[in-house]
């Protein structure tokens, strides 16, 4: 397992420091106990299309303690239409390490590393939240059931045009996926669904 890692230019500064300039709006309605909780927090991003990069820009913004970013796909020329962090020239690159410098500028206090390798319970086990986008069914089903088992929160999230559906871990997200489902179901048999 390879990482590429970005490293801040504070990591030898406290971690109970919270720098009030930068983050005085937050501080202001959540309080400096919750702060200093999402400052011990490690994020895990899976997926880096157009959500999934609007996702790290604003949890590095917030100010968890590391974010480490999974996406070993391509761009593609497609990606270009919603990912800000992306031009011609990161075509057929993956897309992580792509935008890694990007992202790990927008906040100094945050750790911003990308993952190549797999992800396995080893690998899952050390983040207090996963996010996942632009993934399959079975990943979400594999990834929530570690997450599950050492209580780590797990939220897919999912957009379509403009659809866009948060879902989240222990049997709520399962209750997206169904539904989801059964919308096409009910749409292509030409049946209005109800909700």
């Amino acid at each position: 397992m390879s990482d590429v890692v970005m490293t801040d230019a504070t990591s030898s500064k406290k971690e109970e420091e919270i720098d009030e300039s930068l983050y005085s709006r937050q501080l202001y309605v959540m309080g400096h106990a919750a702060q200093r909780r999402m400052m011990e927090s490690n994020v895990l991003l899976v997926g880096l299309k157009g959500l999934g990069v609007e996702i790290a820009k604003n949890i590095i913004l917030a100010g968890v303690k590391s974010v480490t970013l999974y996406d070993p796909r391509a761009t593609e020329i497609a990606d270009l239409s919603s990912h800000f962090y992306l031009g011609k020239a990161d075509v057929g690159k993956p897309r992580a390490e792509c935008c890694l410098q990007q992202l790990a500028e927008l906040n100094n206090y945050v750790r911003v590393s990308v993952h190549t390798g797999a992800l396995d319970q080893d690998f899952l086990t050390s983040f207090r939240c996963v996010v996942m986008t632009d993934s399959t069914l079975q990943d979400q089903m594999k990834v929530n059931a570690i997450c599950h088992v050492h209580h780590a929160s797990c939220h897919v999230q999912h957009a379509s045009g403009i659809m866009r559906c948060p879902c989240k871990e222990q049997g709520y997200y399962h209750y997206y996926h169904y539904c989801y489902h059964y919308y096409l179901l009910l749409t292509a048999h030409g049946r209005r669904p109800q909700f």
